[in-house]
């Protein structure tokens, strides 16, 4: 029994349920459509809201307790959103409230969106950057988690122009 319970808790720490669901907003400073990469123009100091989903892929239900955008030199998170329930479908930007832990049952995928403000152009550096993964804490049979989670495309902030960069 206790080889049974130990091989279960090994199970629910390596376990990595998340994946990257199928929906991908680029706000509306979106510029081109490269693919698998979307390009936004840079507006210093300005603030714009870009979405993604997020799948549970697993055999279980987790419950979502928090999700860490990386910075990327001229893009910083500021707020995190949700869609008040699982699912992707239409809907806009007015809909969605702070975020709050979700219960995210085995199959099912939320939206996420993140409010996020250009930082300086001075920080811009010569390299865009960009943004395709997300940190996912969640709880799994009680067990609190991580994982680093990629996105169903990639989010670039184009070099402003003018910028000298450091």
């Amino acid at each position: 029994m206790a080889l049974l319970l130990a091989a279960g808790l090994v199970w629910v720490v390596r376990a990595a349920p998340l994946e990257a669901g199928s929906y991908f907003f680029c706000g509306r400073y979106e510029v081109s459509d490269q693919g698998k990469t979307c390009l936004v123009e840079y507006h210093e100091g300005r603030d714009f809201l870009w979405a993604f989903s997020i799948r549970n892929g697993g055999p279980v239900g987790v419950t979502i307790t928090g999700v860490v955008a990386p910075e990327a030199k001229v893009l910083r998170p500021a707020e995190l959103l949700m869609w008040p329930r699982n699912g992707v479908e239409a809907f806009d930007e007015s809909a969605f409230a702070p975020f709050e832990p979700f219960d995210l049952p085995a199959g099912q995928e939320r939206v996420l969106a993140y409010v996020s403000r250009f930082g300086r152009c001075e920080d811009a550096g010569e390299a865009p950057p960009a943004i395709g993964r997300v940190e996912v804490r969640f709880r799994m049979l009680g067990v609190p988690r991580g994982q680093e989670t990629g996105l169903l495309r990639s989010l670039e902030v184009a070099s402003p122009v003018g910028c000298t960069g450091g």
